[in-house]
């Protein structure tokens, strides 16, 4: 990414984490084809995989029948946007302001004659979808852990809103007349929430003969094997670990239902 930190302050040690570590949350829009990263100070981060099963109630069976319809995917994501200086707040501000205006979708503007004059209108073509990563906890299924790209490497997902909000107790920049600042307030420290609804791309799950179906470093970007042991008692490889073989990608490749969504939001492009 080419967007790197700087807040104004000589030696920030933010501006420095942030930079040479690249411990950033970035957020790529598909609709603008533009990204917008933050300082990760990490407030909250969660992963809740939710497995839906439909029931049905049987005459003369204890149970119902519970028959699978899919596994969803939403991550819960806090962090904190704080400023070291009044050019770093300004900046903040600025950052927010443009995540927020990722939220909307693309429109397609044409002119039409109403009553004889020429009127533009727009018509919805794109809807807002995201690339969002940081470090290996947010990551495509099939990117490499440490390779800081959202665009390339991001995880696909919606954001469903996105909470913004100043924290009082660390007060506010004033606009004292300078710097352009006039009867403006710059809060020095925000918290942002939002939720991410991840949409798959591939293909996840297991064979008949118990062999994963899927990037092998999915979620988190782990590769290798763990202490798992067979029946004999002898450590072996952890299945799950094991890349899917080049025939059988290639049978799943553009199979998978979510898999269009990127495609199609790429494609709509062209309308707009």
């Amino acid at each position: 990414m080419s967007e790197y930190f700087d807040s104004g302050f000589e030696g920030d040690p933010s501006d420095a984490y942030a930079n040479s570590h690249d411990f950033y949350i970035e957020f790529y829009s598909l609709v603008a084809d533009q990204s917008i990263a933050f300082k990760s100070w990490l407030e909250d981060w969660g992963d809740d995989f939710t497995s839906q099963w439909s029931p049905e109630e049987v005459y003369g069976r204890m149970d119902p029948i519970q028959t699978f319809k899919r596994t969803t995917r939403v991550m819960n994501l806090g962090w904190k946007v704080i400023a070291s200086s009044i050019y770093e707040a300004g900046e903040n501000m600025r950052r927010i302001q443009l995540l927020q205006k990722f939220l909307y979708p693309g429109y397609k503007i044409q002119d039409y004659t109403i009553n004889g004059e020429e009127t533009p209108i727009g018509t919805l073509a794109r809807a807002p979808l995201f690339r969002v990563q940081f470090a290996n906890l947010i990551m495509g299924a099939e990117s490499v852990a440490g390779a800081i790209d959202a665009k390339e490497n991001g995880l696909l997902c919606t954001l469903n809103g996105l909470g913004v909000r100043p924290s009082p107790e660390d007060g506010y920049i004033d606009g004292d007349g300078t710097g352009g600042l006039r009867g403006q307030l710059l809060p020095k420290a925000w918290t942002l929430t939002t939720q991410l609804s991840i949409l798959h791309e591939h293909f996840l799950g297991w064979d008949t003969d118990g062999n994963w179906i899927g990037a092998a470093n999915y979620p988190y970007g782990q590769s290798g094997t763990i202490s798992a042991q067979d029946d004999s008692g002898e450590s072996g490889p952890d299945p799950g670990s094991e890349q899917n073989s080049d025939a059988l990608q290639e049978e799943l490749d553009g199979t998978c239902p979510a898999a269009g969504d990127e495609v199609a939001a790429e494609s709509s492009k062209a309308l707009g």
